[in-house]
């Protein structure tokens, strides 16, 4: 191949591009002429260097991250002819660079340098390129300069980059995270902006500039940000479309500027909840419904940190009549009751799919009745049929004993534990809902069918770890280190549950024992061994009654043997009434 199939003066143009950006018109052929990897010291990974010649001149120029495979896998070798397709000249060390962002190979079989190319920083490639501007049009010359800083697109950022400015709108904005550990204590602040071009980017800062810029920001509001530094996302956590991340600080230049509307206010991705059951575990959705029921908040403590936690579930439908149940967390939890009350339509950006309890959803930005034609077509079918029609199915079940049962087309029986395989291939266990009545109550445990427990309410015990009693009468709890005078009695049995297709053995804790039996164990330890025949009775009146069972199905190890042990988590009585209704319309969808 002859110098002539390259691009004529294609080193000159690119050098004369203006930093930070290219001409899309322009996608110049050039020839490869050496290939270097530069590897990262401070972060491992590699990059390379390329030198771009049109045969006449070269340019050093760098592979953008997205690109390296090629020159991992060779696809891309020295002497290869390529076409430019997108790339962008910055200034390094007072020498410009050529990024190649996107590139075709046109030609593998040049062995060797075509013509005798000399650097065009040696001859004088500015001094050229201002030459050339001077023969352009004298409308060229008159045009005014432009005013304010040069913006450029969040999809066309990279790493070697010195100095940058985009333009984007605040979509999400996090809440302030705090940390203390051996190093010292510290905050930080997330949010993530979208610009013009609908590329999207995760913005950091840290201690002052949180304090700095947290009032700044307001979710919504454009604004340009000149001066922020990037690296390499990381994609576990970061669901932004740029593969990088940018942290500011208190040095950073942020203006608020006026809104064209050129930006739009978010950009959804939205698939249907219906779907969700094609979706990996820890992937990330858009999801747009009806917010059927929002569930109390509650608390828990992070067993990795330790921190107090607050969430509250909503329950989700939309068009396709599936339900899913999604987990919202923090200060979104703590007023969703008030912001997501009389069955508004919904949207959640980038909320994280599990397989805990079925398909459920987690987090995610919150958008009530936002501005897109999904939430008048939901809308629309909610008025229409969907608050009148009973759900097709729901994709979660219930994840604890503070949970709800499963609906009536969502249950299963007795015999699915088998059938299903439930317990065997979740280390948290399975969850099913299902009718039965118990045939046998096991109440013949030695001194009584429950366990002593601390009597502590406060943490760690919480009421509910076990205790022994001393030589002298008292009890000592090995867990707070208490001594007790005295201590809580809690229900613990097993017994038998059968439906019309099997029956299978059940553990019932103190919660539902007394739903059961009617009574506490404490009232019962008091005339337990007075009272024989009322303690027999109490179990008795227990047995072969009807409930609607939440049941936790895991395997566990007994005497070196694979067990599945079933364990009662909730536990309804029949509504006969409610019941009907529901095997009506059962019949009805037949």
């Amino acid at each position: 191949m002859s110098a002539q199939s390259l691009t004529q003066d294609a080193v000159r143009t690119l050098i004369g591009s203006n930093e930070g950006h290219q001409d899309s018109s322009f996608s110049p052929v050039c020839q490869i002429i050496n290939i270097k990897n530069v590897t990262n010291k401070n972060d491992g990974n590699d990059r390379y260097r390329i030198i771009l010649s049109d045969g006449v001149h070269y340019i050093q120029g760098m592979v953008a991250t997205q690109l390296k495979h090629l020159m991992i896998d060779g696809s891309v070798k020295t002497h290869n002819i390529i076409r430019i397709n997108e790339y962008m000249v910055n200034t390094v060390q007072a020498k410009k660079i050529c990024i190649i962002l996107n590139l075709d190979v046109i030609d593998t079989s040049p062995s060797e340098k075509i013509g005798e190319p000399v650097d065009i920083e040696k001859v004088g490639a500015i001094n050229l390129m201002a030459n050339s501007s001077n023969n352009n049009s004298s409308s060229s010359t008159a045009s005014a300069a432009p005013i304010g800083p040069r913006i450029t697109p969040i999809s066309q950022l990279n790493m070697y980059q010195n100095r940058f400015t985009i333009k984007a709108r605040v979509t999400s904005k996090g809440d302030i995270k705090t940390w203390s550990n051996a190093k010292g204590e510290g905050c930080l602040l997330s949010m993530e902006v979208l610009d013009a071009s609908g590329s999207d980017i995760r913005i950091t800062m840290f201690k002052e500039a949180v304090e700095k810029w947290n009032p700044y920001f307001h979710l919504g509001e454009v604004y340009t940000i000149t001066g922020g530094r990037l690296k390499v996302a990381n994609m576990q956590y970061n669901t932004c479309k740029s593969q990088f991340e940018m942290t500011i600080d208190v040095n950073t230049e942020i203006a608020k500027v006026e809104d064209s509307n050129e930006i739009k206010t978010q950009m959804f991705e939205f698939i249907k909840i219906g779907s969700l059951e094609e979706k990996e575990e820890k992937s990330y959705v858009d999801i747009i419904g009806i917010v059927q029921e929002v569930g109390e908040v509650q608390t828990l403590t992070s067993k990795r940190t330790g921190n107090e936690l607050v969430k509250s579930d909503v329950t989700l439908i939309d068009d396709t009549g599936v339900q899913v149940r999604l987990t919202l967390w923090g200060t979104t939890a703590s007023s969703a009751k008030e912001k997501l009350a009389g069955e508004p339509v919904v949207a959640f950006r980038r909320a994280r799919v599990s397989d805990y309890g079925g398909k459920t959803l987690s987090g995610g930005d919150v958008f009530v009745e936002p501005d897109v034609p999904e939430t008048e077509d939901i809308r629309r079918w909610w008025k229409s049929q969907g608050s009148r029609s009973a759900p097709v199915k729901s994709l979660s079940s219930s994840g604890g004993a503070g949970g709800k049962m499963d609906s009536f087309n969502d249950r299963k029986t007795i015999a699915d534990i088998k059938n299903q395989h439930l317990g065997q291939n979740n280390e948290k266990g399975d969850y099913l809902t299902f009718k039965a009545h118990f045939t046998f109550l096991k109440k013949d445990k030695e001194g009584g069918a429950w366990y002593t427990a601390c009597p502590n309410k406060e943490d760690p015990c919480r009421n509910r770890c076990k205790i022994n009693q001393s030589t002298d009468g008292s009890y000592a709890c090995d867990r707070c280190h208490g001594n007790f005078p005295t201590c809580d009695r809690k229900w613990i049995f097993s017994g038998t549950v059968a439906d019309g297709m099997a029956s299978t053995w059940v553990s019932v804790f103190d919660e539902q024992g007394q739903q059961l039996l009617g009574t506490t164990a404490n009232a019962m330890f008091e005339q337990y061994e007075s009272n024989q025949d009322e303690y027999d009775a109490t179990f008795a009146r227990g047995a072969f009654t009807e409930w609607v069972f939440k049941c936790r199905v895991k395997q566990e190890m007994v005497n070196d043997e694979p067990r599945i042990k079933t364990q009662v988590v909730r536990m309804e009585p029949v509504n006969y009434v409610t019941e009907c209704r529901d095997m009506i319309a059962a019949l009805e969808r037949m």
